[in-house]
C-alpha cells in the first residue's frame, strides 16, 4: 500500500510540474531584438548590449566568453537595466571571435535565456 501511495504522489507531483520556459530561446523571441545580435561586427569602443525586459525578471546575468570558453565578462543587472557597455575599470574587449548571452532569472530560478549569440571584435 506504501509503494502504490508514493507512486501515486510521485505521478501527481510531476504532473504538475512547471514547463520548462521558453528557450529560453531564440534571442528575438524572448528578449526582442538584442544587440550585438549574431554575427555582428564590432569595435571594442562601441561595445554595448541590449535587450528588451522580460517581464517575469528580477534581474540579469551577462555573459561574455572568448571562441575557448572562458569567460572574460560576467555581469549582473538589475530589472530596470536592459542595456550595458563593457565596464571602463576592466581591459577592452580582445580582438576576434566572442559569444554573449543573456539570463532573465526570478529569484533562484532562469526564467528565460538566449542562445550563445556569437560576435566579432574588430
Amino acid at each position: 500500500a506504501l509503494v502504490v501511495a508514493g507512486a501515486a504522489l510521485g505521478i501527481l507531483f510531476t504532473s504538475r510540474a512547471e514547463p520548462p520556459a521558453e528557450f529560453r530561446g531564440s534571442p528575438e523571441n524572448v528578449f526582442g531584438s538584442v544587440t550585438p545580435p549574431g554575427g555582428a561586427v564590432v569595435a571594442p569602443d562601441d561595445l554595448a548590449f541590449s535587450w528588451q525586459p522580460v517581464p517575469a525578471a528580477d534581474r540579469y546575468d551577462l555573459e561574455v566568453s572568448n571562441a575557448t570558453g572562458e569567460t572574460l565578462l560576467s555581469l549582473q543587472l538589475g530589472a530596470d537595466v536592459t542595456s550595458a557597455r563593457w565596464p571602463s575599470d576592466r581591459p577592452r574587449p580582445p580582438r576576434g571571435a566572442l559569444i554573449w548571452k543573456l539570463r532573465a532569472r526570478a529569484l533562484d530560478r532562469v526564467v528565460a535565456e538566449t542562445r550563445p549569440i556569437p560576435f566579432e571584435i574588430q
